[in-house]
């Protein structure tokens, strides 16, 4: 889904030739920048992740730069929201059931060009940035060719500081992961959310309804639908740099929440196993896993829902930033005073 797009200001671009010319005032403040990134480092692990140094396991660590380089990318995230609301953009919205980002740690170095920076920071600190990397679960958001397409078009809108907004499902659970037993292949879940994942900022205050199935009356030449089942979209944003530019693209994923986490009245009656979580288990479905089977009735079904859901969300956001631009309000005043 896109719309005409109006370019952005030029945003001045690092170039290889200034660089060169400026390496040497350069080597100092790189080394004074990596102290404090390690400085920072070790703030975060003591004072977000709650770990001494002495004890810390690899994750840890890992968590802890992961927030420090997160810090970094929310000030250019910032920025360029403030800018595109300023310029009043139109903005392009890429919708896909599948996004394969890859590792976030990795591509955010990269885009930034602060890889060599927190590579020497990570030294001071006796870690290696590849052993670092290799911390981070690839994102279980999609599979092969079209996740990767997805994932392309979003790099290369802030690469090209394109104002767009990507949309995707947040799964509990990848397509699967590869493990042996008895000596032959099995599937199992992909739990890459069992360590959380630092990169995703939780929104709250971006829910909206999505309800399902029901029955329709009519009544006075009109109909109104009943609906039987209400499933909460959350919004869970990531941020997607793009490479020599301050832009960063939005991408935003929904999970699935049931609006009755707990039948409280089965619970006191002593049904706790099964019918008192039963409507969240069912509902939670809808984002559980990234690739549901359709060899059954009940897999095929639950991949429509999951349709439904992904779409009603995203229209449901996009309207909402739509309708709250001032000049939309004011084209809406004049257009009701005209009739």
């Amino acid at each position: 889904m896109a719309d005409q797009d109006t370019p952005l200001k030029e945003i001045p671009r690092h170039r290889l030739s200034d660089s060169a010319a400026q390496q040497p005032a350069q080597h100092a403040d790189s080394s004074s920048n990596c102290a404090a990134i390690a400085n920072e480092i070790k703030q975060a692990l003591t004072f977000r992740i709650g770990k001494d140094p002495a004890t810390a396991s690899p994750q840890d660590w890992y968590q802890a730069a992961a927030a420090v380089l997160r810090d970094r990318l929310i000030s250019r995230w910032l920025a360029t929201n403030r800018r595109q609301r300023a310029q009043n953009v139109k903005r392009v919205y890429y919708l896909s059931m599948e996004f394969l980002v890859g590792r976030a740690m990795s591509n955010a170095l990269h885009a930034t060009e602060l890889y060599d920076d927190f590579s020497r920071a990570l030294q001071q600190l006796g870690l290696g940035i590849d052993w670092m990397v290799n911390e981070e679960p690839d994102a279980a958001l999609g599979n092969g060719g079209l996740g990767r397409l997805a994932a392309c078009f979003l790099d290369s809108m802030a690469a090209l500081d394109l104002p767009g907004i990507g949309y995707g499902i947040r799964y509990d659970f990848g397509m699967f992961a590869q493990g042996t037993r008895d000596g032959r292949q099995v599937e199992m879940p992909d739990e890459w959310l069992r360590q959380g994942n630092p990169w995703e900022i939780r929104r709250a205050d971006r829910t909206f309804p999505v309800r399902f199935g029901g029955h329709v009356t009519h009544d006075g030449g009109g109909a109104t639908w009943h609906a039987s089942e209400l499933v909460r979209a959350i919004a869970y944003d990531n941020m997607i740099p793009g490479a020599d530019t301050q832009t960063i693209v939005t991408l935003r994923l929904w999970h699935a929440q049931s609006a009755q986490s707990l039948d409280l009245a089965r619970f006191n009656q002593g049904d706790y196993m099964l019918e008192a979580v039963r409507q969240r288990t069912l509902s939670e479905n809808v984002t559980r896993c990234c690739i549901p089977g359709r060899s059954s009735r009940q897999g095929r079904e639950l991949r429509l829902h999951r349709e439904y859901f992904f779409v009603s969300a995203s229209v449901q956001d996009i309207l909402r930033r739509y309708l709250g631009n001032a000049s939309v309000h004011g084209f809406l005043g004049q257009a009701r005073r005209s009739t």
